[in-house]
């Protein structure tokens, strides 16, 4: 069959182009060189990444911007250049951006943070702060308690003494800056981007791609406010803002006009003087622009970190997102993004994405966060994080590391080829959103009262609610920010343009203000026949102000209510071009659906969105035309329809439907029906055929201060943190044991950090021998100690010098101390497990307790002894490898009869979601069937015969059991940074180790089928 466009369109898809492929977001910390530098580039490559952005961390050991730094500059985009890779630098030392590594705070007061705050008090309470210079007004009630607070001075408190005021002022922080203020941008970009510029300014353009900006915020849980604002208010609007300050935290007078015009004030000192200023400086600089602000997830805490993010978004030549942890996703934090870069022809959008999510985050979840975004516009993976070193804290900063540390990483670059193609496909392809729906975060504005959040948060859930229902009914459309509106907006032909898209229906969500520019565009929209329905309260309010005639105005627009709105939406608007409904009848839910355009051929994305379910669909087309499947991992196009009576989604599922000729009655692409003869299934003790070196982690030890007297044993941060906040520089000794059943055989090493800063004796000998390489990571040092150990308990101890500068003393036990500082410390000494590691297996008595997502908890006390020749498939980590972090190759022999391999039967070799990174199975020694993620099975009949086949499994799991967290009594986290890891006041902690599993649960399942 000809698919004419389809076909041509997928083989543009083969081999995309370097800029398509995900790119790491790499944490220069430690200590930078050129040729590590260069070394981590080329691993990079290798797993198929398409580049970097560079981003400076807390635990730089090189002076920041210094020579060490510069050269590695020039190696990263050297060695970049010769694979084609993009080079970008984040443009701060730490987040968030804008304060200059402290040379822009450093300027001064007027420079710093402020943020807006309220109290009322007797007026005798506050005659000492009056003349303060943080204090903005003092005010009073006037007597009938409706019209706005009244300005009182000095003297009225005096004679006033024990009438309520209320003041308002500032808070400020000295650690990070107002990016509402064009001064302190431009003090921002002559500290940062111009001063790149002199050290590597050759290289923009020609290698060095672009600049990333990295959470920038105008306060954080916090009203914004900044000292231009008074002036600037009263030039634009005409009238004193001092006078009617108190309005953002009353509902008294005119407050909804203040508090309009107050953050429409904020909203465009924030994009032009930042963003705007940013974009422009790279432009006219040869390089792009990329990044995202901070806290996009809902209005209340949009407006308090970045007032409203849309129209910031549409100054960045790649705008972005964060999205943290490995839970569900947030629509509407996606469709902010997705829908200002589709209105102002922006070709690609990031997010950075899979940071907190823990060391154990698998493929399989890698894809269910990237797909999720994909469906909804997001076509560029910026992976948190590539760590350049685990030395220290830096392994629990917001893991995982997804780089070379991973025991997986070798076959990494599967996972990066399969979204390299689709990244290409949704970036090359034009969206065909039909729908906009208004976003209301300017009613959000007037609703916001900085004493009680509830209003803004309910507006919040209504809108989100509304988005999460439109998507789950698959219906494709985009936000329409008003600001923008006013900026970009047009009525055409009978259609509202903003921008570049074209849409043919409004949807107006729960609005309390509307502005007086989209009111006249929906009215011209309506008088050239167009649809705008309400499903929610119509607004009351123009710009903030009463308007009698409003509704009037919106006399033609649908108001069917909530419970009939998408019974008329189905009917007001033209068929979904494709829709998948699940055939067990229910609605379609975690179905999500895309209509695009690529290379003259119209597709259709479907992404199942739950992560534990698969759903067999029907598909309908408005069209009646064909559907190809496209499966990005391979690129291949079926030469006959899709069979659309049942499709099946696996959990985390997709599917790509190109669109081809017309066709009466698609036929069907699968194998027909077939008949289950027989199963067995492979259980319980399997043969050991290789693994990597186990490991037994060491996290406890006692503290002596004089090498004689011990305490007793603790957690290593814990006594860290101890000493932190002693903050003495003084010599330690920490003493710590294990038990051997017996002596394991061949080589065994002790793993430590910084062993040249450390006398290591074990069981009394001094440990003199040279590194013999590294584990994992290059600041993971091996030290032989075969022979060293003996049967009974061990005593490994490590003496030291606890030393560090009286800055990182300050900075540490000062919790009122801002991130911008805090990011950006870096630890001279940081206390640390250590690590046997050998050919050995580790035994722990007591009872292992199961928890939640594939996590046990065991009691400790660890026994080495030699390994045995089998383990059990169901859970190595609680038979000999709890603490283990590499592959291990398990096999078993099976019997095939005649029977099962006669002419039309077929061998599969199936397994439920495996508690592994990456699963492989070999059967009687052929190439592996390699498993990242659903569906778990094989086809392996052209392996098979009669008689005794044999079966090998290699299981891959991550660094989560070495690296921990170990003691958070909820076992395993899927939101993981620093905290997750300590021991402290109200922390969920527990002695207990908390692991997770590693293994085949359910075995694995060899079934015969015959096709009917």
């Amino acid at each position: 069959m000809n698919t004419n466009h389809a076909q041509k369109a997928v083989e543009h898809l083969q081999n995309p182009e370097m800029e398509y492929r995900p790119q790491n977001y790499w944490g220069w910390l430690e200590n930078i060189s050129p040729e590590e530098t260069a070394r981590q580039v080329r691993e990079m490559a290798r797993a198929g990444l398409g580049g970097y952005v560079m981003h400076a961390r807390g635990g730089l050991e090189v002076p920041y911007m210094g020579k060490e730094w510069t050269d590695s500059v020039r190696a990263m985009v050297e060695e970049g250049n010769k694979y084609g890779m993009l080079s970008i630098v984040d443009d701060e030392h730490g987040w968030p951006s804008g304060f200059g590594a402290g040379k822009v705070n450093g300027k001064g007061e007027d420079y710093w943070l402020k943020f807006l705050l309220c109290e009322e008090k007797p007026a005798a309470g506050l005659q000492a702060v009056a003349g303060d210079k943080s204090t903005l007004g003092l005010y009073r009630f006037a007597a009938d308690g409706d019209a706005a607070p009244i300005p009182v001075d000095t003297a009225y408190l005096a004679a006033h003494p024990q009438e309520a005021i209320i003041r308002v002022y500032y808070g400020e922080s000295r650690y990070y800056v107002d990016n509402m203020s064009s001064r302190v941008t431009d003090a921002f970009i002559e500290a940062s981007y111009e001063d790149y510029k002199k050290k590597a300014g050759d290289l923009f353009g020609k290698g060095l791609f672009g600049v990333f900006s990295d959470e920038p915020q105008t306060a954080r849980y916090a009203t914004p406010w900044s000292i231009d604002l008074p002036e600037l208010f009263q030039a634009r609007y005409g009238y004193s803002l001092m006078e009617k300050l108190p309005a953002v935290f009353y509902e008294k007078g005119d407050y909804q006009k203040l508090r309009y015009d107050l953050f429409t004030l904020m909203q465009e000192c924030f994009t032009n003087h930042y963003a705007k200023k940013l974009c422009d400086w790279c432009e006219q600089n040869g390089l792009a622009f990329m990044g995202h602000t901070c806290l996009e997830d809902n209005f209340y805490d949009q407006i308090r970190c970045a007032i409203g993010t849309m129209p910031f978004y549409a100054h960045m030549t790649i705008p972005g997102i964060d999205w943290l942890s490995r839970i569900g996703l947030c629509n509407m934090t996606i469709l902010q993004v997705t829908s200002v870069a589709a209105q102002t022809g922006k070709k690609r959008v990031l997010c950075e994405m899979y940071g907190c999510a823990g060391w154990n985050i698998s493929m399989e979840e890698l894809k269910w966060i990237s797909q999720w975004q994909n469906v909804l516009g997001i076509n560029l993976q910026l992976q948190h994080l590539g760590l350049y070193s685990l030395k220290g804290s830096r392994k629990r900063e917001y893991p995982a590391s997804l780089f070379f540390q991973q025991p997986w990483w070798g076959d990494y670059r599967v996972y990066n080829d399969y979204f390299a193609r689709l990244s290409k496909l949704l970036s090359e392809s034009r969206p065909e959103a039909g729908i906009l729906l208004l976003h209301p975060i300017k009613s959000a504005w007037v609703l916001y009262n900085g004493n009680d959040s509830a209003p803004v948060q309910e507006l919040d859930r209504r809108f989100q609610a509304l988005t999460d229902r439109l998507l789950a009914h698959q219906y494709d459309f985009h936000y329409g920010d008003e600001t923008l509106l006013q900026e970009l907006g047009a009525v055409e032909d009978g259609a509202l343009r903003l921008g570049e898209m074209r849409y043919h229906t409004v949807l107006l969500p729960d609005m309390v203000s509307i502005d007086s520019t989209t009111l006249s565009l929906l009215e011209a929209f309506l008088a050239q026949g167009g649809r705008v329905i309400a499903a929610g309260d119509l607004p009351t309010l123009v710009d903030g102000v009463r308007c009698p005639d409003l509704a009037q105005r919106l006399a033609a627009v649908a108001k069917p209510g909530e419970e009939r709105f998408l019974a008329v939406l189905e009917q007001e608007l033209p068929p979904r071009v494709v829709t998948a409904f699940p055939v067990d009848g229910s609605e379609p839910g975690d179905i999500f659906c895309m209509s695009r355009v690529y290379e003259g051929a119209r597709y259709y994305y479907l992404v199942n969105n739950s992560l534990e379910h698969a759903v067999d669909c029907r598909i309908e087309t408005a069209s009646g035309a064909a559907l190809y499947p496209y499966e990005c991992t391979c690129g291949t196009l079926a030469e006959t329809p899709l069979d659309t009576g049942r499709v099946r989604l696996e959990p985390a599922g997709s599917l790509v439907l190109f669109e081809g000729p017309s066709s009466d009655g698609p036929a069907a692409t699968g194998a027909g029906q077939v008949q289950l003869m027989r199963t067995q299934t492979l259980r319980g003790s399997f043969a050991v055929q290789a693994a990597s070196p186990n490991a037994l982690t060491l996290d406890y030890c006692a503290l002596s201060f004089d090498g004689e007297h011990y305490e007793a044993p603790a957690n290593h941060l814990e006594i860290q943190d101890r000493l932190i906040k002693e903050a003495k520089n003084q010599p330690i000794w920490l003493k710590f044991t294990f038990r051997c059943k017996e002596i394991p055989e061949g080589d065994v090493f002790l793993v430590v950090e910084e062993p040249q800063k450390q006398r290591i004796t074990v069981n009394g000998m001094l440990l003199s021998a040279a590194p013999a390489g590294y584990y994992l990571d290059r600041s993971f040092e091996k030290l032989p100690v075969a022979g060293m150990l003996r049967t009974g308990e061990n005593e490994i101890i490590l003496a030291r010098e606890f030393r560090n500068p009286g800055r990182v003393y300050e900075v540490k036990n000062d919790p009122t101390i801002h991130e911008a500082e805090a990011n950006r410390v870096t630890v001279e000494t940081e206390l640390e497990s250590i690590y046997l590691l050998g050919n050995f297996r580790v035994e722990s008595e007591g009872k292992v307790i199961e928890k939640e997502r594939r996590a046990f908890s065991v009691a400790g006390d660890f026994t080495v002894s030699r390994p045995h020749a089998d383990a059990v498939i169901e859970n190595l980590a609680v038979d000999g490898y709890p603490f283990f972090a590499g592959s291990i190759t398990l096999e078993k022999a099976f019997e095939l009869t005649p029977e099962d391999l006669k002419p039309g039967c077929r061998i599969i070799v199936s397994f439920t979601r495996p508690d592994a990174v990456v699963t492989k199975v070999a059967v009687n020694g052929a190439a592996p069937s390699v498993f990242l993620w659903a569906p778990y099975e094989a086809d392996i009949t052209a392996q098979a015969h009669a008689g005794k086949n044999t079966l090998a499994v290699t299981l891959t799991n991550s660094c989560r059991n070495l690296l921990g967290p170990h003691h958070h009594t909820a076992g395993e986290l899927y939101s993981v940074g620093p905290f997750s890891f300590l021991k402290g006041a109200g922390s969920a902690w527990e002695d207990r180790y908390n692991l997770v599993r590693l293994g085949l649960e359910n075995g694995i399942a060899i079934r015969v089928e015959k096709a009917l």
